[in-house]
């Protein structure tokens, strides 16, 4: 077989999601196997990463709330895919790895170019503690994107769309959209 699997289609409707390889991004093994060494390609994204969304910099979503919600499960629909994949990779390896904890979680900021639905900027805001299952997170954002062309109602003034998501290790939260916080930058 040549290439990725074409994933199964969503639940929130037929398109399906054609994974294509991320230049300068580790692919999983064809045995399903590890993501590669985390610290390599994200060292940036994983240690001293410092948020642009502060409390003090932000404002109401007002009109773009539905605008925004749908966007995320948008988002969500080619995220999932790929987190899903990773995190059953995962399943041949022992249960006492530190992969295989359930309580694992991370934070992630991921700032989205308006126009192009691809990633600016994105990093750790809150680590799991393990490196390897923060750099999953990451990497699964990326090898998902772009995610299109965002409404005009979501975008900061700035032209760039913000927001926090948390990722699970516990297969019931993994990549869900009640984890994802829309955030609108103030002027």
């Amino acid at each position: 077989m040549s290439g990725d699997p074409i994933a199964p289609p969503s639940p929130f409707g037929n398109q399906q999601i054609v994974r294509e390889p991320v230049e300068g991004t580790a692919r999983l093994a064809p045995s399903g196997g590890a993501w590669g060494t985390p610290e390599v390609a994200w060292r940036a994204a994983l240690k001293n990463y410092e948020p642009v969304v502060r409390l003090d910099n932000t404002t109401s979503l007002g009109a773009g709330r539905v605008p925004f919600a749908m966007y995320l499960v948008s988002m969500h629909n080619r995220i999932h895919p790929v987190f899903a994949e990773a995190v059953m990779a995962l399943a041949d390896r022992p249960k006492s790895h530190p992969m295989n904890d359930p309580k694992l979680s991370t934070s992630l900021e991921i700032i989205l170019d308006k126009n192009t639905g691809r990633i600016v900027r994105m990093g750790v805001t809150r680590s799991s503690g393990v490196p390897e299952f923060d750099t999953l997170a990451l990497r699964s954002v990326d090898r998902a994107q772009p995610f299109g062309a965002s409404p005009d109602a979501i975008a900061s003034p700035d032209g760039r769309v913000y927001l926090q998501w948390d990722f699970h290790r516990d297969p019931v939260d993994g990549c869900t959209v009640r984890n994802a916080r829309p955030y609108m930058l103030a002027r």
